[in-house]
């Protein structure tokens, strides 16, 4: 993600075309609802557990600039 505030902070062109942005806070959100789940409902904890990646371009830069860290 930080490699996308140079490249399409500056306004030139590239051959580089996106990033994916993880969400930490959604991951931790997701984390305590499993284990709340399982500690308070008794339903196991999944063994493996994916959340969906922000896809960050040129046109959804400005939005997650900030977010980067640019």
């Amino acid at each position: 993600g930080s490699r996308s505030c140079g490249l399409f902070g500056q306004g030139q062109k590239s051959g580089f075309r996106g990033t994916m942005w993880l969400n930490s806070a959604l991951h931790g959100q997701l984390a305590i609802q499993l284990l709340h789940d399982a500690v308070a409902n008794g339903k196991p904890l999944p063994e493996k557990t994916y959340s969906d990646p922000i896809l960050v371009n040129e046109e959804t830069f400005p939005q997650y600039k900030e977010m980067l860290g640019c």
